[in-house]
């Protein structure tokens, strides 16, 4: 988080990838990334319009992924941890003929384990791989794939801890306290696969074309006590149970192509780069309630022995989320001096947010969108002495909402300006660095 904020915003190898969270464990794997297959993680603090279309004040979070290897490597990891935990990953990475142009890495993840939390635990298992071939002189390929697959006992923990009884005193419950049965699941199962190409021009300048295609899926069943609406007594009464079950899909594809390079002009080299997005998200779900009479049953704080599976039937309420946005964007850093440099640039976007719900009382939907929206972005920096430096930026804040009124409309996009300025030093093992970062890079 920054200034309060939540990131809402996360990239993969610089890829834009939507969020739109839901609650009830349903958690998009983006927030939950494993670090076995990333090589660094890079933040962008503040408004990042430029970088991603729509956003908010509070960042971007890139992951960049563990790329193949000339040289032979692998190494394997595991440890045991509290609460029964255990985890294991291998790393094998190297060239895969004997001209090295074509090279390889798999990584595999198993882990699991129990929570300090009651009748809680979580199991995972990922899968990643990717190759990289040197198609020319000029020309890289890339593509790989990672599958994710986890499941979850006890699901629903999170769903409340009493701090106060009806008589307005104090609770004094265990670190451990969960108000999910013990028989709650959820599983999540999850599968990318993406591709880039790396062209080399003249000049310097290099093209890149990269494309995502995501697919995941999530279902749970949940019976919790639900205190939302009462408070217990301190023997425990008053309060129900509450029972659902949820299934949802997404699905997520995205492309990119820009062009990027030096370019000479008053005698000083300066920096640019012309790109375009598209992006398209679906996300069908549906929900229920028990139908073998759980939900609403009258239940002891201290006396419900945290079992029992419910039954369902029909859904009675089914959902979708679409969510398609487009852009252009350019950039340059202009060497205005030896020490002074101006960073500016500016995307402009569009988008196209539609939600329908049908329920037994009815259907009802809402639709939001904007054309042309620009978001710009500039900032200079100057070099005092080659490790301290003194900056000024300005960004802007736009980001559609997804949140709808008590009439179902979707409310007005965020909108706002950052602004920034600081002192800023960098040093590294091996002495200065004189190659300042643009106003807000990590």
């Amino acid at each position: 988080m920054r200034a309060g904020y939540a990131f809402s915003n996360y990239q993969f190898d610089g890829f834009n990838t939507y969020v739109e969270v839901l609650g009830g464990g349903a958690v998009p794997a983006s927030t939950l990334a494993d670090m076995a297959l990333y090589d660094r993680i890079e933040v962008l603090r503040g408004a990042s319009g430029l970088v991603t279309g729509s956003g908010g004040p509070s960042g971007t979070i890139n992951m960049v992924r563990k790329k193949p290897t000339a040289v032979y490597q692998r190494s394997v990891d595991a440890g045991i941890g509290s609460w029964h935990g255990k985890r294991g990953a291998a790393d094998i990475s190297g060239p895969l003929n004997d001209a090295r142009t074509v090279r390889g890495r798999l990584i595999a993840v198993a882990q699991d384990g129990d929570s300090y939390i009651d009748h809680y635990g979580r199991k995972k298992g990922i899968v990643y791989g990717v190759v990289e071939a040197d198609l020319g002189a000029t020309t890289r390929l890339t593509a790989g794939f990672e599958h994710e697959r986890t499941r979850v006992r006890g699901q629903g923990a999170y769903v409340g801890f009493p701090l106060w009884y009806r008589d307005g005193t104090r609770t004094d419950l265990p670190v451990s306290f969960t108000a999910a049965s013990r028989d709650n699941w959820l599983r999540l199962d999850s599968t990318k696969a993406f591709a880039a190409l790396d062209q080399q021009l003249g000049g310097d300048w290099q093209l890149k074309l990269s494309a995502s295609h995501a697919r995941s899926t999530h279902e749970d069943g949940r019976i919790f006590l639900r205190f939302n609406s009462s408070f217990a007594n301190q023997a425990g009464d008053g309060i129900v149970l509450n029972a659902s079950q949820r299934d949802g899909h997404i699905r997520q594809d995205s492309v990119d192509v820009n062009v990027r390079g030096p370019f000479t002009v008053f005698g000083r080299q300066h920096e640019a780069v012309l790109g375009a997005t598209y992006g398209d998200y679906k996300q069908p779900i549906t929900a229920t309630n028990a139908s073998n009479g759980v939900n609403g049953t009258a239940a002891n704080l201290f006396t419900w022995d945290r079992s029992g599976p419910a039954q369902y039937g029909a859904a009675p309420v089914v959902g979708a989320y679409m969510m398609r946005q487009s852009s252009v964007y350019g950039a340059t850093r202009l060497q205005l001096g030896e020490r002074l440099k101006l960073i500016a640039g500016a995307r402009i976007f569009s988008h196209d947010y539609h939600f329908a719900e049908q329920r037994a009382g009815g259907r009802y939907a809402t639709d939001s969108s904007e054309d042309g929206v620009v978001t710009p972005y500039g900032g200079l920096v100057y070099d005092i002495d080659g490790i301290h430096g003194v900056y000024a930026s300005y960004a802007t804040i736009y980001r559609p909402q997804t949140v709808r009124d008590r009439n179902g409309a979707v409310l007005d996009p965020t909108e706002g300006a950052n602004y920034e300025a600081g002192l800023r030093a960098r040093w590294s093992s091996c002495g200065p660095r004189t190659a300042w970062p643009a106003p807000g890079e990590a």
